[in-house]
């Protein structure tokens, strides 16, 4: 009897399909590769990872997308996703959460997920517990849980920011990190690693062609070490994909380029669709990271994948560079930074060790096949 429960239960669940919507606004230039110019970070890019292989691999998960405007129709098919189109960034606040719940409302899912605190996560997560709908909240950066978001200088930001968490089903991490300072201030969650598809039997070539900086122009990156390090090492070529960021004015964007073009061996480059991004991570003999924090940035991950090194000025998150002996970091030394860049580059043994090494731990520690099916026990 008690077998015959179970399989009636199995199939029914298997039967019934589940609506996951993903809440990205700044995602859709994932999607549509001819939007161009558009900024977008690691957390669009981990959400369209995931968000793509659920689509791909479950046919009882229906996935939907809300995004911003970005001049799309209101409903879209990318092919097994829905992308719902709501506000503008150039609108109000007032009207772009007008524009924002009334496409919220329509979209009916199972489970809400979002991914990078917005000023009203708390309230997207308050309507989904009233509507008895699921919200998964996803950390984005270790700046969320450290109270360095701007969104936590106002004091009623972040105490609207803090029920975001409280009103969750779940909260996922992304390193052990996270974990343990949600866990202290009593919020119960799990760590998933961020992830990418895995390249397998991928051939590793030291090409000493150029070492690649990769994020938004903003405070928190400070791509201006990147260009002194250029300044540094003239002998040593150094290329810089770094689109502007909302946080950055124009004034301080162009300061910026200014700053870059002056030296002949940094190529600035202020756009690269996401996909073309790989032909740079394969040309590159290490990717340089100079962040005052992230959260496990999706960088490190598509540069392990193809086996290139990381030298990382601040940023070691779960201290994998040093346990996995994937590259260096610098405990914010600049001129540790440059002598790192000279090793690598002098040191033929020393490269294809690293390289193998960050090939394999990412392989085994951000497979979406692997990471994917930790994420579906939380359905």
């Amino acid at each position: 009897m008690i077998k015959k429960l179970v399989k009636k239960r199995v199939f029914l669940i298997g039967d019934y399909k589940k609506t996951i919507c993903f809440i990205c606004p700044k995602a859709y230039p994932l999607f549509n590769n001819r939007i161009k110019n558009k900024t977008f970070g690691g957390a669009e890019v981990q959400i369209s990872i995931l968000a793509k292989h659920l689509a791909n691999t479950n046919k009882n998960l229906i996935i939907k997308l809300l995004t911003a405007d970005y001049g799309q129709n209101n409903k879209e098919l990318y092919k097994n996703i829905e992308i719902w189109k709501s506000f503008s960034f150039n609108n109000n606040t007032i009207v772009k959460m007008k524009k924002f719940f009334s496409a919220f409302l329509k979209l009916n899912a199972d489970i809400y997920i979002q991914r990078t605190m917005t000023s009203f996560s708390w309230l997207i997560a308050l309507l989904c517990k009233i509507m008895k709908k699921k919200f998964i909240y996803m950390i984005a950066s270790d700046s969320e849980v450290d109270l360095e978001y701007n969104l936590y200088k106002n004091r009623l930001s972040f105490y609207l920011s803090i029920l975001t968490f409280k009103f969750s089903s779940h909260v996922i991490s992304q390193n052990e990190r996270q974990k343990k300072i949600l866990e202290r201030n009593k919020i119960n969650n799990i760590t998933i690693k961020s992830s990418c598809e895995i390249i397998h039997n991928h051939p590793f070539q030291k090409n000493k062609e150029y070492y690649l900086w990769i994020g938004r122009a903003d405070e928190v990156k400070q791509p201006e070490i990147f260009i002194e390090l250029a300044k540094l090492l003239p002998n040593i070529n150094f290329v810089m994909i770094c689109p502007k960021s909302t946080n950055l004015s124009k004034d301080d964007y162009s300061v910026l380029i200014d700053k870059a073009k002056k030296y002949k061996n940094l190529t600035f480059i202020n756009h690269v669709d996401f996909l073309d991004t790989f032909k740079y991570y394969k040309e590159a003999t290490g990717l340089i990271n100079t962040s005052i924090y992230e959260g496990f940035s999706s960088t490190f991950i598509e540069a392990g994948r193809f086996g290139t090194p990381i030298i990382s000025l601040n940023v070691n998150p779960d201290n994998f560079l040093v346990k996995y002996n994937c590259g260096f970091v610098c405990d914010g030394n600049i001129d540790e930074l440059k002598n790192k860049v000279i090793l690598l580059e002098n040191n033929n043994n020393k490269y294809h060790e690293l390289s193998g090494n960050i090939y394999q731990y990412v392989k085994n520690n951000h497979d979406i096949e692997k990471n994917s099916e930790e994420f579906l026990k939380l359905l």
